[in-house]
């Protein structure tokens, strides 16, 4: 238990954190909103919906590419590259 002459001390910590966890919140809230602008959503969960979307976009857009390179690759080859 916290002896009376630290209960000042412990009451400018505790500000100090509530002054910090308000300041944090206030960053979260700007970043939630830029993101939801930059993507076109209005709620967090439309954001994880359009992130997986963006996820699924990458891995198609992947494959496609190495299919090309190893399309390329073969072609290459057989000219005799």
């Amino acid at each position: 238990m916290a002896n009376i002459n630290e209960l000042p001390e412990l009451k400018e910590k505790l500000e100090q954190i509530k002054s910090d966890l308000s300041k944090k919140e206030g960053e979260r809230l700007a970043v939630m909103e830029q993101l939801f602008k930059k993507f076109g959503v209005k709620e967090l969960d439309d954001l994880y919906k359009k992130f997986d979307e963006l996820g699924k976009k990458k891995e198609v857009k992947q494959e496609e590419m190495e299919e090309l390179i190893a399309d390329v690759s073969k072609r290459l080859r057989e000219y005799g590259y």
